[in-house]
């Protein structure tokens, strides 16, 4: 059950409209300004399992106010973090954020759209293949949003489904949801990370350890957008990196299969290649940059964005795809292994 603020709620110049969703550790309302009508996301810091409703303000029980307060600073930290970046097509842009009722509040743009989550679903009750130009044209927006998240030394280290908006009108695929993201010089035995998703250096100790350097760094965020490509070329999680640290250990074959493999060769071998060049277990072995990860898709494709194609799709789509050779991977390969050296000693 919710406890989310009833539509037509008054407060800091904003009516709130509706609730656009409600998780863990807030509740997300489309709000509009009272004063010029435009619409807005508007979050809540608002921890079911420790807040009570009392009117509008949150109450906290004594025994757990340090709690809910860590929580806050890193609510607000989430907030500050999107709002120093540059406005890109690809990032949520936040507007403001202010502390009320108790707690806090982040209004950010509205993107009138689905999470990519649902958009899947839709293709897997469809019986329907995501189509390749999509695929790649959402691999570029989101590989451009990390790369400004990286040039600010930071991490978003949870990027998954949920974690990526379409927007309805264009298309366009935006990076949500931070509260994993931290600097490059933090390091965490608690971090937050979705299992499916994250890469082996985030993993717990002792299976990460057996690999030598596993600091995470840029090279995680992109095993992880990876691993969404694969959902979205098989319909289907590729292996965990723990259940592939796992086997491993044990002195089996490592349980990945090629993207190639289980797609049913419905897509072209260059992005197959990429996808399993962004899944290496190894961060050494992976993509180290967000410009060597759009190189090797900007030798795949070329000419503008096909909208109303994207609009069809409910995905963003490019035009024309251009052939290029493997032994570019391989290349790129041994870059991936010179910066990711180079990143290790300075961090």
């Amino acid at each position: 059950m919710t406890r989310a603020l009833p539509s037509g709620t008054r407060f800091a110049g904003f009516e709130l409209q509706r609730v656009l969703g409600a998780g863990g550790f807030g509740i997300t309302y489309l709000v509009r300004d009272i004063k010029t009508r435009t619409s807005y996301a508007m979050k809540e810091y608002f921890p079911t399992d420790i807040a009570e409703r009392d009117g509008l303000s949150v109450r906290i029980a004594p025994v757990h106010q340090s709690r809910f307060s860590l929580g806050l600073e890193a609510f607000f930290q989430e907030a500050e973090i999107l709002r120093s970046l540059p406005a890109i097509p690809g990032l949520i842009v936040v507007r403001g954020l202010f502390r009320r009722n108790g707690t806090a509040y982040v209004v950010m743009e509205f993107v009138d759209g689905k999470k990519l989550s649902d958009l899947l679903q839709g293709y897997l009750d469809a019986g329907r293949p995501v189509p390749e130009a999509p695929i790649r044209n959402l691999l570029v927006s989101i590989s451009r949003a990390l790369d400004t998240v990286h040039q600010a030394k930071l991490i978003h280290r949870d990027i998954k489904p949920d974690n990526i908006m379409v927007r309805e009108r264009d298309g366009q695929a935006i990076l949500i949801d931070f509260g994993a993201a931290r600097h490059l010089r933090n390091e965490s035995e608690n971090a937050i990370y979705t299992p499916s998703f994250a890469a082996l250096e985030q993993i717990p100790p002792p299976l990460r350890r057996q690999h030598g350097h596993c600091k995470e760094g840029p090279w995680t965020d992109f095993f992880a957008l990876s691993m969404v490509a694969y959902v979205m070329m098989t319909g289907r999680k590729a292996s965990s990196a723990e259940a592939r640290a796992a086997a491993l250990a044990a002195g089996e074959p490592d349980p990945y299969v090629p993207v190639a493999r289980a797609g049913g060769g419905s897509y072209s071998a260059e992005l197959c290649d990429l996808v399993d060049f962004g899944c290496t277990l190894e961060p050494l072995k992976r993509p180290a940059t967000a410009r060597e990860f759009l190189a090797c898709i900007g030798k795949s494709t070329s000419g503008a964005t096909d909208r109303g194609a994207a609009r069809r799709n409910g995905l963003p789509r490019t035009s024309s795809i251009a052939p290029k050779a493997r032994n570019a991977f391989i290349l790129m390969g041994i870059a991936a292994l010179l910066i990711g050296a180079i990143w290790a000693g300075l961090s």
